[in-house]
């Protein structure tokens, strides 16, 4: 097993991905934030590729706005391989 790791600041705890090296390869894909864990993956039996980004996006709207800004003037970054977007958005469905 390996992993990738950024470390907390603050309020923010950190992200993580783990995986196992006998079924893919992975490149880090680097971004100048911390709230970004972003890799290219390769499985190893297909030479299937895609990407893959792990998100903690801030608490107040002003600062999650940046964050969906930066995605989408990113998407490029990926070469238009599958990109596969998960993480804590920290954006309500319904406020009462």
């Amino acid at each position: 097993m390996k992993c990738e790791a950024i470390g907390s600041m603050g309020k923010f705890v950190g992200l993580w991905i783990i995986w196992y090296l006998m079924k893919i390869e992975v490149d880090m894909i680097q971004f100048p934030s911390n709230r970004f864990l972003s890799l290219k993956i390769t499985c190893n039996s297909s030479n299937v590729c895609f990407a893959i980004s792990n998100i903690y996006a801030p608490n107040s709207i002003a600062s999650r706005r940046n964050v969906w800004n930066f995605l989408s003037n990113h998407r490029n970054s990926f070469q238009n391989l599958p990109w596969l977007i998960g993480g804590d958005f920290n954006t309500p469905l319904n406020v009462k």
